[in-house]
């Protein structure tokens, strides 16, 4: 189990993922002047903005009672 210090640093970082998340504009995914209009992140408009109204039910003060599991944020590097 990790001290208070640590936890209280990843209470913090998945805060402000889950606050990313939530704000996030998927206007923002098409790019269409970058890739073309053949090559572009269109058809991921929709599924993106299902997704983020699922983050967007969770409240940032649910966060306090999640285990220290749940909020070990995800680094692929």
């Amino acid at each position: 189990m990790a001290n208070i210090e640590e936890r209280k640093k990843k209470f913090i970082e998945t805060c402000d993922s889950l606050i990313r998340i939530q704000s996030f504009d998927v206007k923002s995914l098409p790019r269409v002047e970058e890739f073309g209009t053949t090559i572009n992140f269109n058809t991921a408009v929709d599924p993106a903005n299902r997704t983020i109204d699922l983050y967007k039910q969770i409240p940032i003060e649910v966060l306090e009672i999640f285990p220290e599991e749940v909020l070990v944020a995800y680094h692929p590097f």
